[in-house]
């Protein structure tokens, strides 16, 4: 089984987001019928789970048996410091808000990296803000912004800010292609997207469920993981991006090996052109640097903090 594990594990990038996830739900669910005990197996699947789902629906009953078997984690080791990581990141997405800090804040006084100490303060800063509670909202971000001593995180650290400064709470972020950025509610957001297309516009969407990318001559769906590298390119359009940094996007010890980028890459790209009536070159490669989006056409993205 171990095995099979290992070469699945290299697999991703390959097929499909959704296979790619589910076959290692059922490799993990068959390591766990003959080791019911076996943490390890249940923490792995638990996190499979988080990240699969074909509709909202299937997304959020994924999500309860994740959070059942991270809590299974706990009953046994009330100090797991990814068991605690995870359930305060599904607690924030069930909007749990006070349970969310509370995982989160024994996390942190755990061992975790400096990349899973930033998530953890900016989803506790979140956390606070969603209750309105603005001055600890404000104080877990400047904690959060500390931890990112490489500065992987200024735009995410940037758009906190903006969201905290709000006066009150608006569900989507549009970062227009000059890089300036804006709150707008459900239907500007909605009537921003409907206008793209007419304007010679682009748009990236991570807003709703299945990310899309939407061009003058069409829309294509995205895998979440390919929108948030494609995410990553666009908001860093001045300087190429390696392969290294990308991992980034994934949790540490989720990472792909390296030569997976090339993969999503590649995919990223083909479905591209086919937003496009000409043949626009979106993203670049360069030997020794890496990646840099480079479509001349002005490109929005949509997200939700």
């Amino acid at each position: 089984m171990t095995s099979q594990i290992n070469y699945w594990k290299t697999r991703e990038g390959l097929m499909s987001e959704s296979v790619w996830l589910s076959k290692g739900i059922s490799l993990y669910k068959l390591l766990l019928q003959e080791h019911p005990d076996n943490i390890e197996a249940k923490t792995e699947l638990a996190k499979l789970l988080v990240r699969s789902g074909t509709d909202e629906k299937m997304k959020y009953v994924n999500l309860l048996k994740a959070k059942e078997l991270f809590e299974e984690v706990i009953a046994l080791f009330p100090h797991n410091a990814e068991a605690l990581y995870r359930l305060g990141h599904i607690s924030f997405e069930e909007h749990e808000y006070e349970k969310s800090i509370k995982y989160f804040e024994e996390a942190v006084e755990l061992p975790l990296s400096d990349i899973r100490m930033f998530r953890a303060y900016s989803t506790i800063s979140k956390a606070h803000f969603q209750q309105r509670n603005f001055e600890e909202s404000l104080s877990f971000l400047n904690l959060a912004k500390e931890v990112d001593t490489e500065r992987n995180f200024t735009l995410e650290v940037s758009e906190l800010e903006s969201l905290i400064n709000q006066d009150g709470v608006r569900k989507r972020l549009i970062r227009y292609s000059d890089g300036v950025s804006d709150f707008l509610t459900v239907e500007q957001s909605e009537q921003e997207k409907s206008e793209t297309a007419l304007n010679d516009e682009a748009e990236l969407d991570l807003s709703h469920f299945h990310p899309t990318f939407t061009g003058p001559a069409g829309e294509e769906r995205l895998e979440r993981k390919e929108a948030e590298i494609l995410s990553y390119l666009i908001e860093r359009d001045t300087r190429y991006i390696s392969k290294e940094e990308l991992l980034v996007i994934w949790d540490e010890d989720e990472q792909p090996e390296v030569n997976t980028i090339k993969s999503y890459i590649s995919k990223i790209k083909t479905k591209l052109r086919r937003c496009f009536s000409e043949d626009v070159e979106t993203i670049s490669t360069k030997r020794g640097h890496g990646y840099k989006w480079t479509c001349e056409v002005p490109t929005k993205i949509m997200k939700i903090l």
